[in-house]
């Protein structure tokens, strides 16, 4: 039924038929240039988003130094030697003595 009103419509805008359907109904079903930009917007602000969501804990660690040594969350000390630092690791469980 449908086909068969786009194909008068058609005829209507060639011959100006004033009985013809509403000249909309042949476009219902092809997407718009607007409509397809609207889409493709709607679809990269999405992927944006969710990219952003994923990435988003890999940016809010907290920086820390290169030289520092953590052992769990707390800092036990910081020297450029990395012979120092494996030191400063081994020790961390002997501070009580």
């Amino acid at each position: 039924m449908c086909e068969l009103l786009h194909r008068r419509a058609t005829l209507a805008l060639t011959y100006s038929d004033p009985q013809a359907p509403d000249p909309a109904c042949a476009l219902m079903h092809k997407p718009s240039d607007d409509a397809r930009w609207r889409w493709n917007m709607k679809t990269l602000i999405t992927a944006l988003t969710l990219a952003t969501l994923i990435a988003a804990p890999a940016f809010t660690s907290t920086a820390r130094a290169a030289n520092e040594v953590f052992v769990g969350d707390k800092l036990i000390g910081a020297d450029p030697d990395a012979n120092v630092r494996l030191q400063l690791r081994r020790d961390s469980g002997s501070e009580g003595y």
